[in-house]
């Protein structure tokens, strides 16, 4: 990622330097175009500029407030956690959601996303541009409790069985990330 941003760093010095507001390559400078940022780059990377707010910065905290949860009991290091801004069920999950058959809903237009999940003979449909606002739905699906998740940062879905060793779980969000995505 500091390569990228140094890369990107150096064609804006590259093209201040040739007094352009824009720089664009024609075919056949791609060698010198090539060789002068290389060099700019040199002299970055030499250089102490600080690159506080280009994601040098320490990540906000994680957030822990809240929570009836053992820290101890973990894959991964909490370090790797950092703040995504609103709090623990600062995005209010759905925990009732209605559902009404396909024909009947006005506000999805065909091909539309959704999440499809079949448990037995039960279908339901969650639509994207309602999990993008929620990101979790705690519902019973063909007897079995499951909670739809859905990361709009990576576009993922995955959806889980909220029962854990005889107890049915709600689910909400952290409100931390992990490599950029929800956690």
């Amino acid at each position: 990622m500091r390569r990228i941003l140094l890369i990107a760093t150096a064609i804006v010095v590259v093209a201040a330097g040739l007094g352009v507001g824009a720089y664009s390559v024609s075919r056949g400078d791609e060698a010198s175009t090539s060789a002068a940022v290389d060099e700019a780059l040199s002299k970055l990377e030499t250089t102490d500029i600080p690159l506080v707010g280009l994601g040098e910065a320490s990540p906000p905290s994680v957030s822990r407030s809240g929570w009836k949860t053992n820290f101890a009991k973990r894959l991964v290091q909490l370090s790797e956690f950092q703040s995504g801004g609103p709090g623990k069920d600062g995005i209010p999950s759905i925990d009732a959601p209605r559902f009404a058959p396909a024909s009947e809903i006005g506000f999805l237009r065909s091909p539309e996303p959704v999440i499809e999940v079949t448990v037995g003979k039960t279908v339901r449909g969650y639509p994207i541009q309602i999990l993008i606002w929620h990101e979790i739905a705690n519902d019973t699906v063909g007897g079995v409790p499951i909670a739809v998740t859905f990361c709009p940062l990576c576009n993922t879905a995955v959806v889980f069985d909220r029962r854990v060793q005889g107890r049915t779980l709600d689910f909400g969000v952290s409100g931390n990330l992990r490599n950029s995505d929800l956690a």
